[in-house]
């Protein structure tokens, strides 16, 4: 199953509910692709970050609405979203946040 730039507009409740009923779709051994804005690190321990992934990492044309999704939807950090995977069922088997925030997930289902 994939996964991609979607779950952003949960909160993480439901992405673990998300999660759990992908889970029982798929056969053990199943996998999901994710891909998603989830935050690193590097965010989390340095809010000027946030600053940095809109000057930065975007291009200009992309700042704005950046900003608004800042502000409005339900991104997570990547630890958090490795627990919620877990909680569902899932192993991580690769993971991996490129420039701050875009996250992408290679998952197994137990």
């Amino acid at each position: 199953m994939v996964s991609q730039l979607a779950l952003h507009h949960l909160p993480d409740l439901w992405k673990l509910v998300a999660f759990r009923r992908v889970a029982a779709l798929l056969r053990p051994g199943g996998h999901l692709c994710l891909a998603d804005v989830v935050f690193g690190e590097q965010v989390e321990k340095d809010h000027a970050a946030f600053s940095a992934v809109l000057v930065e990492k975007m291009p200009e044309s992309s700042r704005a609405e950046m900003a608004q999704h800042l502000r409005q939807e339900f991104s997570t950090y990547d630890w958090i979203m490795d627990e919620l995977l877990r909680r569902a069922g899932f192993t991580v088997e690769e993971s991996g946040v490129e420039h701050g925030f875009l996250a992408h997930y290679l998952c197994r289902r137990l």
